[in-house]
C-alpha cells in the first residue's frame, strides 16, 4: 500500500532526558563507509630495501587523507573523516606486504562529498607513484543524509508540548532511515537520555541508559501514529489540568474534541477549536504562536487581527 509518512526514533546522550530533540532540514549526515587496501612487497625485516613497508605507507596515507579535510575545504564546511580500524603484517621480523584501512566519511553537502572522494583516489595515485606500493577502494555503505522536512516538523509541534522539545544542531552520525526517506516523506527524532545514570557517549563500551526514557517514546510512537489525521494531539507531562474543549485521556495523551462552532480566532479569523492561539516560549526564539489555520514561528510582534470572517 501506498504510504504517506514514516517516522524514526534514536536515543541520544546530548539531548536531555525527557526532551525530544528535532530540527527541519539536514539533521543527520551522509556518509561513506569504504576500505583502503594498501600493497606492498613482502621482505625480511633485516632487509627493508629488498621490499614495499605497507605498514610505513599506510602510516604515510593516514596523515595525508587528514588534510583532504583540512587543507581542501572551506573551514565553514561540515565533513570529517575517521580511520577506525588498521589491520596488517604477520611478524614483527617481517615486512608487510598488505594493510587494510577501515573508514567513513562524513559530510553534508553532495558537492562536498564528490570533491572529496576525488581528493583521496588522487592522493592514493601520488602515494603510488612516490613509494610502489598499489592501493585498492573499496566502497562499503553509503547513506544519503537524514533531511527533515519542514511541513512535518511544523505538524509535529503543533501536537507537543514546546518545553519538551529542544533544537538540536546537525550531527555528524549517519542513519539508514535516510534511505527511506528518499522513498516518503519521513520525520527523525532523537530521544533524550542524557543525565540519570548515562555519562558516556554512543558506542562507548559503558554506554547505558535510564530505560524509563522510553516511556516518552511510547507517546511520541502515539502522536506520531495520529497526528497525521490530526485527531490526536499528546503532552508527556500529566500535571497540566486539561485546557477548556478538551479531554484528558490516559497516558498523557490529550484528545481534541472538535466542536461544530468554535469560537472566532482574533488572529486567523477562522471559527475552529484548535484556533486557540498560546504563546509559549521556544528554546531557539523568543516567542512560537500557535493555530491550526495560522502559524508563525517569529521574533516578531503578531500581524494586525483581521476582520470579522465573510
Amino acid at each position: 500500500p501506498p504510504v504517506d509518512r514514516i517516522y524514526g526514533i534514536h536515543i541520544w546522550p546530548s539531548v536531555p532526558k525527557g526532551k525530544i530533540g528535532v530540527r527541519w532540514g539536514p539533521m543527520m549526515a551522509q556518509t561513506l563507509e569504504f576500505d583502503i587496501i594498501v600493497h606492498g612487497r613482502s621482505a625480511h625485516g633485516a632487509s627493508p630495501q629488498l621490499g614495499v613497508d605497507a605498514v610505513v605507507v599506510a602510516a604515510e596515507l593516514i596523515g595525508l587523507l587528514q588534510t583532504a579535510i583540512t587543507r581542501n575545504l572551506d573551514p565553514h564546511e561540515d565533513a570529517l573523516l575517521t580511520i577506525g580500524k588498521i589491520s596488517g603484517g604477520t611478524a614483527r621480523n617481517i615486512i608487510a606486504d598488505k594493510v587494510t584501512l577501515n573508514a567513513t566519511l562524513r559530510v553534508f553537502s553532495s558537492s562536498v562529498y564528490a570533491k572529496l572522494s576525488e581528493r583521496i583516489r588522487d592522493m592514493l595515485q601520488g602515494l603510488t607513484l612516490a613509494t610502489g606500493a598499489t592501493f585498492e577502494f573499496k566502497k562499503l555503505m553509503q547513506y544519503p543524509c537524514v533531511d527533515n522536512p519542514r511541513p512535518l516538523v511544523e505538524d509535529f509541534y503543533r501536537y507537543v508540548d514546546m518545553s519538551d522539545v529542544v533544537l538540536v544542531e546537525p550531527a555528524m552520525a549517519a542513519e539508514d532511515f535516510a534511505c527511506y526517506q528518499q522513498e516518503a516523506p519521513g520525520l527523525f527524532l532523537f530521544l533524550g537520555i542524557g543525565g540519570g545514570k548515562n555519562c558516556q557517549p554512543l558506542h562507548n563500551c559503558r554506554f547505558d541508559f535510564d530505560e524509563d526514557a522510553l516511556l516518552l517514546y511510547n507517546s511520541v510512537k502515539v502522536t506520531a501514529l495520529f497526528f497525521g489525521e490530526k485527531a490526536l494531539a499528546f503532552s508527556p507531562k500529566n500535571s497540566a489540568a486539561p485546557a477548556r474543549g478538551r479531554r484528558r485521556s490516559p497516558g498523557g495523551l490529550r484528545r481534541l474534541v472538535r466542536r461544530p462552532q468554535g469560537p472566532v480566532c482574533a488572529l486567523c479569523g477562522r471559527q475552529d477549536l484548535w484556533c486557540h492561539h498560546t504563546t509559549r516560549k521556544a528554546p531557539w526564539q523568543s516567542e512560537i504562536f500557535v493555530c491550526a489555520g495560522w502559524r508563525r514561528l517569529s521574533r516578531r510582534s503578531p500581524p494586525t487581527p483581521p476582520g470579522p470572517p465573510g
